[in-house]
């Protein structure tokens, strides 16, 4: 909407999947509803209201999660959401809440990258944010920081209290991640190499927003559209890199930064890690 009054038609744009369906124990998902097989599950009720004293109002059969008002923010070109996740999947239990990511180019189709892992998680058992996390709309950035503010309580959906909770509790907490460190493309011990698709740049020089902890290394080759190593930034010039930085400079032939004489080619980066990870990457 241009002037929040006429909009146009809606559309679902995000929403739990079979996959997430699939996932659940006690849960499989045909064409037209999800229906529940074991002996475990509560049985159904028809409505929300009616329920006995200490009982969620979750419908049974349902959907093993929902997602609690995600809100969406642009962020370096993408669309992110820090995406609140209320899992019920045995029916009423467990009844808790987490948050995951998800990310678009065009606010329209979004993914949950990786395995669907919680991108933040509930607090250890009897902490105040044990059973249930809410977030922020965006995070705030700090220097080479991001804030993440988020609300937390220690009873769930259905105003349980935590059995290990010494009181009932509602706080608002506050999560730090590393500036642009919401995913990373991870190497172990054995190693891993990363290849980007072509791509064209302005600038002089490179840099990694990396982790390669104490005994970690990274080196970076440039390579043109076709896989061609580019003679001067090869893999065998390329300097190692170890540290821990979101603004990592990498260098060839012991000290060479400069890379202004590829700028506005295609090119390609292969990055081989060992026990690091990758954020993100910039020209400038």
């Amino acid at each position: 909407s241009d002037d929040m009054v006429n909009w146009t038609a809606l559309h679902f744009a995000l929403e739990p999947d079979e996959r997430d369906g699939t996932a659940a124990p006690a849960l499989l998902l045909d064409p037209a509803h999800l229906t529940v097989k074991g002996e475990d599950v509560i049985p159904p009720r028809d409505t929300r209201s009616g329920a006995k004293p200490g009982e969620d109002q979750v419908l049974t059969p349902t959907a093993p999660l929902d997602f609690y008002g995600p809100g969406v923010f642009p962020y370096e070109g993408v669309y992110l959401v820090l995406l609140p996740v209320f899992h019920h999947w045995r029916g009423q239990w467990p009844s808790t809440a987490d948050i995951q990511l998800a990310v678009s180019r065009d606010a329209r189709h979004f993914t949950r990258p990786g395995p669907r892992r919680a991108f933040l998680t509930t607090g250890m058992d009897g902490t105040w944010d044990s059973k249930w996390i809410y977030p922020s709309l965006r995070p705030v950035r700090m220097g080479d920081e991001l804030w993440l503010y988020y609300t937390g309580t220690n009873h769930n959906h259905a105003g349980q209290l935590d059995a290990k909770a010494a009181k009932e509790e509602t706080a608002i907490g506050r999560a730090i991640l590393r500036l642009d460190g919401f995913v990373a493309a991870e190497a172990d011990y054995e190693g891993g190499v990363l290849l980007t698709p072509a791509f064209q740049f302005t600038g002089k020089r490179l840099e990694l927003n990396l982790n390669t902890g104490a005994g970690g290394v990274a080196r970076v080759e440039l390579l043109r559209e076709s896989g061609e190593p580019i003679r001067g930034f090869t893999m065998a010039e390329a300097d190692e890199l170890n540290g821990n930085s979101v603004r990592m400079q990498v260098t060839w032939n012991k000290g060479n930064a400069d890379v202004s004489a590829l700028a506005g080619q295609p090119v390609r980066l292969r990055i081989k890690m060992r026990s690091a990870k990758l954020y993100a990457f910039q020209f400038l």
